[in-house]
């Protein structure tokens, strides 16, 4: 089984070395899972027994093997025959950004953007940067600062010309507005020698079957690198049309509303137009409001994709974080069921589930999107009333 590590929480001028608590490895059972936009999470059970047991906390950092770094949210300890265990369960490093929403600078940026902050004219990775910045890493308010985390080098990733407006959201969700629509993702890693914890995005590498340039990666059952393949597909929460309204309007019957559809596609009609209406908080003059309405209107937008999700159970033939990584293009080959009619295609890794047993180690690579669930689909309709 893995080294399990448990560390206080860092405070300025404190190292994880000397934050260090101890270290066990008598997990019985670890589970961790890494999301591509998302914020991942972990679940992992020790003995009541073992040491460590004593000097857990919630909000403290723990890791395994020290590779995958976790913030304890949630501890648990069962009735029966799980009493003698302790379920330590939280987020992975990117909960930070759920900790912070977007404050506005203390200057106007401009004229009729009083009441928040932000950024246009920039790549995607600036923008989403920004914001960490300016919420995380560098805050007007000092006391909002994270010790220890900082920003990876810009390299210019995504779109040229993206923007984005922001005022008290969660931190996370912004990431994922801005990252999803360009199949980007986000990460924080440890570098352990100077205790700081480095955000960068993520843009996948194309290993798919098609292209000369990197090395091509199929998983498929007849070359004995996929164990089983999992498919879920649903339009239930799909939509196509989009019912724009600014969010800012004392009266709503006075609200701008204006009608949008995807890039690429034909206004839908008949049977095939799924319609829905969002509310967009944004404040620019009014010369600029219509595109840029459309343009945070379809960033929402990526919320009511189809919903198609794989999940293949992998072996270990090839090595996750030397063959491949969380958000790289690889190529899946199908021979049978629902999938079977596509033969061979195309798809990005948007999550990895890591299980660790006294059998080894497991990895399912997830593709596609996940089933939305209920509170997800109530947050939506309140959000848009």
């Amino acid at each position: 089984m893995a080294l399990i590590y448990l560390y206080r929480n860092l405070h300025e001028g404190e190292t994880l070395t000397g934050n260090q608590l101890k270290v066990t490895r008598r997990a019985t059972s670890i589970y961790f899972r890494e999301n591509l936009d998302a914020v991942g999470e972990f679940e992992i059970t020790i003995p009541l027994a073992d040491d460590m047991a004593l000097y857990l906390q919630e909000g403290y950092l723990i890791s395994v093997d020290n590779r995958y770094f976790g913030i304890i949210r949630q501890l648990s300890q069962g009735v029966g025959r799980d009493a003698n265990s302790i379920v330590i369960a939280g987020s992975d490093l990117k909960g930070y950004l759920e900790d912070r929403v977007t404050l506005y600078p203390q200057k106007i940026i401009q004229e009729g953007l009083q009441g928040y902050d932000a950024i246009n004219n920039a790549t995607t990775e600036a923008v989403v940067k920004h914001f960490v910045r300016n919420n995380i890493t560098a805050p007007v308010d000092a006391k909002r600062k994270i010790p220890g985390f900082i920003l990876a080098p810009d390299q210019g990733r995504g779109l040229a010309n993206d923007q984005y407006m922001s005022r008290f959201e969660p931190l996370d969700e912004v990431m994922q507005k801005n990252l999803s629509p360009q199949k980007m993702g986000y990460r924080v890693d440890v570098d352990l020698k100077t205790s700081q914890f480095v955000f960068d995005v993520i843009a996948g590498v194309d290993h798919t079957a098609g292209q000369n340039a990197n090395s091509r990666i199929i998983f498929d059952a007849r070359y004995r690198n996929m164990a089983s393949l999992n498919y879920y597909s649903s339009v239930k929460d799909y939509r196509n049309l989009f019912y724009t309204s600014l969010a800012n309007s004392k009266n709503s019957a006075q609200s701008l509303t204006a009608m949008y559809y995807r890039e690429g596609e034909e206004e839908p009609t008949g049977p095939d137009r799924k319609e829905q209406h969002l509310n967009v908080s944004v404040n620019l003059p009014d010369g600029q409001i219509y595109d840029n309405l459309k343009a945070y209107a379809l960033k929402d937008a990526e919320r009511y994709q189809q919903v198609e999700s794989i999940e293949v159970d992998v072996l270990d033939r090839l090595q996750y974080g030397v063959d491949y990584n969380l958000g790289d293009f690889v190529t899946i080959q199908a021979r049978s069921g629902l999938l079977g009619r596509l033969a061979i295609f195309d798809k990005q890794i948007v999550s990895v589930t890591h299980r660790w047993t006294n059998s080894g180690i497991s990895r399912v690579l997830g593709f596609g999107e996940e089933k939305i669930t209920r509170f997800e689909a109530m947050e939506r309709r309140m959000k848009n009333l």
